[in-house]
């Protein structure tokens, strides 16, 4: 499988991961995603998350940024989506049979989480 499908994988994983979470009102969309043209032919993921391959090999980088509903605190929000997205990143990057669960043999995930509303 190529880079691309598998960022997409995980793209839509951490997408899904993170609107689950309680608390999480919506996730926001990049500038880059709003200044682009609907008819520009450009893919475009999952709004509010954005995956690039880490540093070092197997290693991926996640930012998720969204609004989080009024009423719960932006800190705990932001540590169950941490974790939420972190889980699911780790089944989606697991090989065949489960060998690597836990995260063992999936390489290094950072996830970062910005509250940058309160809906």
């Amino acid at each position: 499988m190529v880079n691309g499908e598998i960022a997409e994988r995980v793209r839509r994983a951490a997408f899904a991961a993170a609107r689950g979470v309680e608390g999480v009102a919506f996730l926001r969309p990049g500038l880059a995603d709003l200044l682009r043209p609907a008819g520009s032919g450009a893919r475009r993921g999952p709004a509010g998350v954005r995956v690039r391959p880490g540093r070092t090999a197997g290693s991926w980088e996640i930012r998720v940024e969204l609004a989080a509903e009024r009423g719960h605190r932006a800190v705990e929000v932001t540590r169950a989506v941490r974790a939420a997205v972190t889980g699911a990143v780790a089944e989606v990057l697991a090989p065949p049979g489960g060998a690597g669960a836990g995260g063992a043999a999936t390489g290094r995930v950072a996830v970062s989480v910005t509250v940058s509303d309160i809906a």
